[in-house]
């Protein structure tokens, strides 16, 4: 099999897990919010959080450097991976130990309960277990394979699902939630290990070699710097509002940070697949220059391929992203109902952070241009600026919402749209000093497709009443698509081809 189908073939594998993985997750936190109150939620949503920050600093970006170096040497030095996993695995497991120890007494300095306290130790379990994951995973990468992990983003997701629909179905607190969540993390790792010592012939034997680890982790800093930052603009804003207000905020938090989570597989598993496009494209550029040949053939113009795959994959963003943002903006409080009626008080959040999605869907393949051309410097200072503005606006908006409204969690979500749109605005601004696109056909495509979900919000709003609420999904889906194949934004052969991007065909 040739390099570019083994990609195609792992990116359909990755794409189609994270679609079902998004899906199991979701349905999870639905069930646990159709079953506890959002005090419940907020604990139990705290704790996970809380344990995903401190995890950072047990991977400090050793795994995407594990899957480079590993993918380097496949060909020609076989005992090269062997040695990598052998020196992270042995940092691993003391960063491991050092991170637990300093996650718990901090929860204790802060003064948590002891069902969150208790909620924070088994989270810490699952994170770490989660890491020892990621490594073997990252390390599989580098043979070029997905297949395994892909297999994995399914299954544990469905077996944390499983035992935890069967905990309540007995009744149990919320404390004991937690424990489908590790016995799935031991599991996966587990798997993982074995895969990797028995599929891959590593062997799990951790060993210290000085000289050599340092300086691997020297090579890992860039990747440390942004992991670290992303991690923290995630959560950190779950963590303040713990601080700030109390866990009932938390968990009504919860609900608009989890619908908008739930519908980012797409542009991920979009911006997968443009990284290695915006990469060859970009070397293949600057290659040109090198040279002295004189005037290239449209075809033969990289950077203009880089810049029609970046447009087209705005455009293709754009026209998912603004119907699902009206579409729950509109439907927001039917949908808040299919979990328990203390969760209107979401209603106001959800819709004022519901609008980021379009920004968020548009930083993806932003980010996928400035990693693909060289520029990962320049994301990570983006990154790292971003998230001192969402900590100074959440320690703005948060307490001003509490004391106006007694809903800390409007401040919360509004920062959330504000620093999406910061976050879109300064990368937009870096991307354009690379390339540059048809402002025309941008803002024609922008207004075509408002036109179409302009007028399927109108008709949700008119049937919102009159029908049940999945056909009323279906019937403005419907509309919406009929609306664009109308109004000629798209085709059915556009269709076919936005479905081929995520094989790596077609990106330009």
């Amino acid at each position: 099999m040739t390099d570019k189908a083994k990609v195609a073939k792992n990116t359909s594998y990755f794409t189609l897990a994270l679609i079902f993985q998004k899906i199991i997750t979701f349905a999870y936190f639905a069930l646990i919010a159709k079953n506890f109150s959002p005090a419940d939620l907020g604990k139990y949503y705290f704790a996970i959080s809380f344990a995903t920050i401190f995890n950072i600093f047990i991977d400090l970006g050793i795994a995407n450097l594990a899957t480079r170096e590993g993918a380097k040497s496949f060909n020609y030095d076989s005992t090269r991976p062997q040695k990598i996993l052998s020196n992270t695995l042995a940092l691993r497991l003391f960063l491991a130990l050092l991170t637990f120890a300093a996650a718990m007494i901090v929860s204790y300095l802060l003064g948590y309960s002891t069902v969150v306290r208790n909620l924070i130790f088994f989270a810490l379990l699952a994170t770490i277990l989660d890491s020892f994951s990621l490594l073997f995973y990252s390390l599989i990468r580098g043979f070029h394979n997905l297949f395994f992990e892909s297999l994995s983003a399914v299954i544990f997701p469905f077996l944390v699902l499983l035992g935890g629909f069967l905990l309540m179905r007995q009744g149990a607190s919320i404390r004991w939630l937690i424990i489908p969540l590790v016995l799935a993390s031991a599991v996966n790792c587990l798997f993982s290990g074995f895969l990797l010592r028995f599929r891959f012939r590593l062997k799990l034997k951790p060993a210290l070699d000085f000289v050599y680890l340092k300086a691997f982790l020297i090579m890992a800093l860039p990747f440390a710097g942004y992991a670290i930052i992303q991690r923290f603009y995630t959560y950190f804003d779950t963590v303040l509002l713990s601080i700030l207000t109390d866990d009932h905020q938390v968990g009504i938090y919860q609900i608009p940070f989890k619908i908008i989570n739930a519908f980012q597989f797409l542009p991920m598993a979009l911006a997968a697949s443009l990284y290695p496009f915006f990469s060859a494209e970009w070397k293949r550029h600057k290659e040109n220059l090198s040279q002295p040949a004189v005037g290239l053939a449209p075809a033969e113009n990289h950077l203009q391929k880089l810049q029609i795959g970046f447009q087209q994959s705005c455009r293709y963003l754009i026209i998912i992203a603004l119907p699902v943002s009206l579409g729950i903006f509109t439907l927001a409080r039917p949908l808040l109902l299919l979990f328990r009626p203390e969760y209107l008080e979401a209603l106001l959040p959800l819709r004022w952070s519901i609008f980021s999605l379009i920004f968020i869907f548009l930083g993806f393949p932003v980010g996928a241009l400035l990693n693909g051309c060289d520029r990962q410097k320049a994301n990570t200072m983006i990154m790292l600026v971003v998230f001192l503005f969402s900590i100074v606006s959440n320690l703005i908006f948060i307490p001003w919402a509490e004391k106006t409204s007694g809903q800390g969690a409007i401040g919360a979500s509004l920062t959330v749209l504000l620093a999406s749109i910061f976050f879109f605005v300064l990368g937009w601004k870096y991307a354009m000093g690379l390339i540059s696109i048809n402002y025309k056909n941008f803002i024609l495509t922008l207004s075509k497709t408002s036109l179409a979900a302009g007028l399927m919000t109108l008709l949700v709003m008119f049937l919102s009443e009159k029908i049940p609420l999945l056909v009323l999904i279906l019937i403005s889906g419907l509309a919406y698509g009929t609306g664009l194949l109308v109004l000629r934004e798209v085709s059915w052969h556009e269709i076919r081809r936005f479905l081929r991007l995520f094989k790596n065909k077609d990106l330009a």
